[in-house]
C-alpha cells in the first residue's frame, strides 16, 4: 500500500512540475504597433461647421439644434425638436364649461394641460381657478 500511495504522490508531484516549468516558458512578444497613418489633405479632415437653430447654444435650452458636417459626406444633427405652438392658454371659464373647476376630461380641450394635469392639478382631481392661473 505504501509504494502505491508513493507512485501516486511521484505522479502527482511530475505533473505538478511540469505545469511549473510551462508556465515560466517564455511568452513571445507582442507585435510592434502598425505604423501611423498618413496625414489627411485638410479637405479630408473634419471640419465642424456649427449651425444653431432659432435660439443661441448659451440659453442651454432643450430646442437648441447643434449641426455639423464631418467629412464629404457625414451630417451629424443634434437636439430637440421645437414644441408645437398650441396659442395662448384658453380662459378658465371656457375650459371649466360654468363650472368651479376644471376636470381631467375637460382638460382635454387644451392638450398642454391634459398632458401637465399632475402638475397642474396637483395631484388632485380637478384644477380650480388659482391652481390654473399658477400654472405656467
Amino acid at each position: 500500500m505504501k509504494s502505491r500511495s508513493r507512485m501516486l504522490a511521484f505522479a502527482v508531484a511530475s505533473l505538478l512540475a511540469t505545469a511549473a516549468l510551462a508556465q515560466q516558458e517564455a511568452v513571445p512578444p507582442p507585435p510592434p504597433p502598425a505604423p501611423p497613418a498618413p496625414p489627411m489633405a485638410p479637405a479630408e479632415q473634419a471640419q465642424p461647421m456649427a449651425e444653431q437653430g432659432s435660439m443661441p447654444a448659451s440659453s442651454g435650452s432643450l430646442t437648441d439644434v447643434h449641426s455639423a458636417k464631418i467629412g464629404p459626406s457625414i451630417t451629424v444633427n443634434s437636439g430637440m425638436p421645437p414644441g408645437d405652438d398650441y396659442g395662448p392658454k384658453p380662459p378658465f371659464e371656457q375650459l371649466a364649461q360654468g363650472k368651479k373647476c376644471i376636470s381631467h376630461e375637460e382638460a382635454k380641450a387644451y392638450l398642454p394641460l391634459y398632458n401637465d394635469w399632475l402638475h397642474a392639478a396637483g395631484h388632485g382631481r380637478c384644477i380650480s381657478k388659482g391652481q390654473y392661473e399658477a400654472w405656467h
